[in-house]
Order: structure tokens, then sequence, then C-alpha cells
């Protein structure tokens, strides 16, 4: 269900805007300083298990929050559950409970194995959190989760799910992230007036699609950020220069305010005339404390990713269908010669019957 922009009734009213805008800001700020502990570290939201949790929320037909709290639900319970297990197997080696080096290699591979096997269960484990954040009255039951399991061939147990699910809410101290979509809200109704802005559907739409692909490219989009707003330090060593590029991934991944007004800036510039574009733009950056040019860098940056991966798409398209001009040339050859053998054995079968028309 998407929010509704155009009903009065839920619009809020203008004498607490500094209040929410203070409090968007401030978990914003906590968000980011409580990340850089682990920067570098920890990263578990690869493009592969970005897009296998969008498949299954799109499959189940979840509303659009319930991906994007999964994803910060996952990355949060993951990074935690590595940490404890490192600590737990350096107790081990500090109190000498292993006999070896040998003995946690192989301990650490069964852990490792066993983490690798539940995956699938984790993963409907924090759709289904999610999904209960977002609505509990259409949340997915222990038994639909069960049942999208077993269609993804992993026999599991309503019991099991119970489990799994108090298991990650007790690893991330039933602390559950902020959305990243809540922010574009935000975003997007601090200008939005139905007198200057008609189709905001449009633009909710195309924000959506935009904070997709962030999520699934998030290391390129970033990286390539990072590139255009610093210079190389001859004097940084490769290391400190991979430090620092982590440290400014996760920093710039769990700025919500960055991530929404770059990505309400690059719906903007899609679908509005420039006019238009510039004065929301203007407007983002007179309430919220972010600056027109970082807005406009990751505006910038991402637009061109998703141009890149459009024109890869293509190119891949082209080459598909060359392929398969090529395939039916062949076949056609084939075809044809077998086609002209045919009527050559009909034609030789024929002979002896018009031999025998000549002879009589």
């Amino acid at each position: 269900m998407n929010p509704q922009f155009n009903y009065p009734p839920a619009f809020l009213n203008e004498s607490l805007w500094p209040d929410w805008i203070y409090t968007l800001g401030k978990q914003n700020a906590d968000r980011i300083s409580s990340c850089m502990d682990t920067a570098g570290q920890c990263d578990f939201l690869s493009a592969k298990t970005v897009r296998y949790i969008f498949t299954v929320c799109m499959r189940l037909r979840l509303p659009n929050d319930v991906r994007y709290i999964a994803v910060q639900i996952f990355q949060r319970y993951m990074s935690r559950q590595l940490r404890h297990l490192v600590r737990f197997f350096d107790n081990l080696e500090e109190n000498k409970v292993a006999e070896s080096v040998d003995a946690l290699l192989a301990e650490w591979e069964k852990v490792e194995t066993n983490m690798s096997r539940q995956l699938p269960l984790r993963i409907l484990s924090v759709i289904q959190i999610a999904s209960k954040v977002s609505s509990f009255h259409d949340s997915l039951s222990t038994v639909e989760t069960a049942a999208a399991l077993r269609a993804l061939g992993h026999a599991y147990t309503q019991r099991a799910m119970l489990k799994s699910e108090i298991r990650i809410l007790k690893i991330i101290s039933y602390q559950i992230p902020d959305s990243p979509l809540s922010y574009i809200e935000a975003v997007i109704s601090v200008f939005y007036t139905p007198r200057t802005i008609e189709n905001i559907e449009s633009l909710y739409h195309h924000c959506l699609l935009y904070l997709d692909i962030f999520l699934l490219n998030q290391r390129e989009v970033i990286i390539s950020l990072y590139r255009k707003v610093t210079f190389n330090d001859t004097l940084m060593s490769q290391e400190q220069i991979r430090v620092e590029t982590e440290k400014y991934i996760e920093r710039t991944r769990n700025n919500f305010y960055l991530v929404a007004s770059g990505v309400v800036s690059a719906a903007a510039q899609t679908i509005f005339s420039d006019e238009i574009a510039k004065w929301a733009c203007s407007q983002i950056v007179s309430r919220i404390a972010i600056s027109r040019a970082d807005m406009s860098n990751f505006a910038d940056v991402l637009l061109s990713v998703v141009l890149r991966k459009m024109a890869d798409k293509d190119r891949r398209l082209q080459q598909m269908q060359q392929r398969r001009t090529e395939v039916d040339k062949s076949s056609g050859k084939e075809d044809g010669g077998s086609e002209k053998n045919k009527y050559a054995e009909h034609d030789e079968g024929r002979q002896p019957y018009a031999k025998r028309r000549r002879e009589e």
C-alpha cells in the first residue's frame, strides 16, 4: 500500500515539521555513528543476497517497505552473529579449550556449514519480522513462511520458524532498524503540494525503482561517489586507502537522509522539467540538513549507474538476439538441405513411373 500524498487528513501539521525533521536527523546521526566501529568488517548485503530478499518479498506480494526493513534486519543480524562467533572462538583459543589450530578450523567449518544451510530460514525469518513491523494485519504467519520455505526446497516446521524468529530478535536486541523508504517519504513531503506537483505517484514509483537499484548496487554506487568527491592521496598506502573507502561506504550506506535526498533528486530529474526539479531540490536543501552538492553528486552517480546498467542490458539482449539469429540461419540451412534431399528422393521415386509412361 503506497502512501496517500493527496489525502489532506493525513498531512502533518506544519507546526510539527521541525520536530519531525529533527527526530529523523537525530536517528540518522545515531545510525551513522554506531556503524563506524564495524566499517569494512561485516558486509553481507551483496547483490545476490539483496536480490534474493527482494524476489521473495515480491513473490509473496508484500508491501514495499517490507523488503527494505528486511535488508536492514538481515545485515544487522548477520554482522552481530559473526562478531559473537569470532568472540566465542577467540575465547576457546585463549582458554586452550581446543587441542590445536586444526581442531579450531574444523569446528569453524562446521559452524560455517551450518550457517550456510540455515541461510534461507534466516532470510524468511527476517522477512516475517519485517512484515510484522510494516503491517501486523498483513504480516506473514509461520504457516505461510514454512510453506514458502517448502516451495524453495527446505522443510522446516512451524516450531523451527518460531525459534528462528526469536533467535534473530535476541541477536539484534529487539531493535528494529529504520527503513530508508521512510526518509524518502519524508523528503517528498517536504516539497510536495497538489498545486505544484501533479504526477506524485510517478515520482514515488521512480523513487522505489532507484532505491532498489541503489541497494542492489550500493558498493558500486558509493565507490563511484567516493572517487568523485575525493582526491587520491599519494601519501596514503593502499591499505589506508582501502580502510578509508570502507569507512566511507559504511557511512554513506547508513546516511538515509543522503540516500533519500539523492534518490528523490534523481527521480525528480527523470520525470519533471528542469525548473520543477531545481525547485524541489532547493526545498529539500532548505528544510533538511543536507548540502546541495552532496545531494547532486549522489543523484548524478546513481543516474550514471542506472544508464550503465541499462546499456549493459541492451547489449546482452542484442548479443542474445544475434546468437538466436545465427542459430536460426544455421538451422534453416540444414532444414533447406533436408527439404531438398527429401524432394530429390521423391523425384527419384517418381522416375520409374515417368519412365513407364514413356515406354507405354
